[in-house]
Formats: C-alpha cells, sequence, structure tokens
C-alpha cells in the first residue's frame, strides 16, 4: 500500500472518529434535556404537585367530615396523594393535629382543571 492510500486511509479514520464523537454530544445532550425536563415537572412545595391552576377555596366543614373525606372529594390526580394533600391543608390552617370540628371552616387548594369536580368563580 503506499502511502497516498495510507494517508486517505488515516483521514478516513479521523473523520469517522470525529462524526462519532459528535453524535456523543448529541445524545449526551438529548439525555441531558430530558432529564432536566423530567426534574422540573417534578418539583413539589409541600407535598403537592406544583402547578399554576393552584387555587384555594373555604370550606364549611359539616357533621362526620375529616380532612380524609375532603381529601377524597377536592383533590385530584395532580396530588401526588392524600397524605401529602391533608398534611398542606393543616399546615395552611395551623392545625395542631387531623381533628376539625363541625361548623368550622377552612382554606383548601384545589386544582383547576378539566375534571376537577369543583367550579370556581373567578
Amino acid at each position: 500500500m503506499n502511502s497516498i492510500a495510507k494517508c486517505r486511509q488515516y483521514r478516513n479514520y479521523q473523520n469517522y472518529e470525529f462524526v462519532k464523537t459528535i453524535a456523543g454530544i448529541i445524545i449526551a445532550a438529548v439525555l441531558l434535556l430530558y432529564l432536566v425536563q423530567v426534574s422540573f415537572e417534578s418539583n413539589s412545595v409541600q407535598g403537592s404537585m406544583y402547578v399554576e391552576d393552584k387555587a384555594y377555596i373555604v370550606i364549611q366543614i359539616e357533621k362526620d367530615d375529616s380532612l380524609w373525606s375532603i381529601a377524597s372529594t377536592y383533590m385530584n390526580r395532580d396530588y401526588y396523594d392524600h397524605e401529602s394533600y391533608i398534611k398542606e391543608v393543616i399546615n395552611m390552617n395551623h392545625l395542631k393535629d387531623t381533628t376539625i370540628q363541625a361548623g368550622e371552616q377552612i382554606l383548601i387548594p384545589i386544582i383547576k382543571s378539566q375534571d376537577s369536580t369543583v367550579t370556581l368563580v373567578e
């Protein structure tokens, strides 16, 4: 094999390695962007998903109401679970525990969404 053929072969090898490196960088950048997007989507505030359509309403506690039944009525799939919703209600209303009395009024968070069972007046 003459020296010109060896130079071409070496140049082709260098070009192949360069393309491989650039492809690796592009794949790593795409994966990084995906991970950043996923991490921003999973940010939480006091146990509830952070969404811009979060609102607060005051409700009157009825006989036999509990924080669990209120969570079942007012929370939707945007919240992680009942416990985190109840913890948020306790913190918002400065309650010492989960005890609530009929006649009391408490502030509760709701997420405005298409499947929401609560109608908000804005």
